[in-house]
């Protein structure tokens, strides 16, 4: 079961997807290409935006960034925040699946090698795809919380009573 906060929300889940979110946006601005040494590319780098994976892994970050928000900081009901982790999920294993594609055709070709920015959204990818399965299958509801039970209400108060005089 996964530690929740105060307010009935899931931590664990969100800290992943949140961090997987934030690799990708940071590997989609590294290079995904570097020259091997000794090659004629060597010291050539390209990043990630320069590629189109590499602005959508941009933005599958910044959305990943965004439902960890939405699911940490907002009152949702537990389908909407069901919604998310789904969103979270699928959009994590694509971009999981075409950061290992990448990472395995990069390697092929020849005086080339992976750049760090792959390793990160595929990192990223692998961090946003667990989180999401966390907070799939949270079993708190992330909603409001519960009203107080009738027991631990407080009575009000008798009313006052007007003091006694003697005679």
């Amino acid at each position: 079961m996964q530690r929740t906060a105060g307010n009935g929300r899931p931590m664990f889940g969100v800290a992943l997807t949140g961090l997987g979110g934030l690799l990708m946006v940071i590997g989609s601005i590294l290079p995904f290409i570097a020259g091997s040494s000794g090659g004629p590319f060597e010291g050539q780098t390209s990043s990630g935006l320069g590629f189109p994976r590499g602005k959508v892994d941009l933005g599958v970050g910044i959305a990943l960034l965004l439902i960890a928000f939405l699911i940490r900081a907002m009152r949702l009901t537990l389908f909407s925040a069901r919604i998310l982790a789904i969103v979270a999920v699928v959009s994590s294993a694509i971009v999981l699946y075409w950061s290992i594609r990448d990472v395995s055709d990069v390697a092929k070709l020849p005086e080339v090698d992976p750049g760090a920015g792959l390793y990160f959204v595929l990192v990223g990818g692998i961090l946003g795809l667990v989180g999401g399965v966390f907070n799939l299958i949270a079993r708190q509801p992330i909603s409001f919380p519960s009203p107080m039970p009738e027991e631990t209400r407080m009575a009000p108060a008798p009313p006052e009573q007007p003091p006694e005089s003697s005679p």
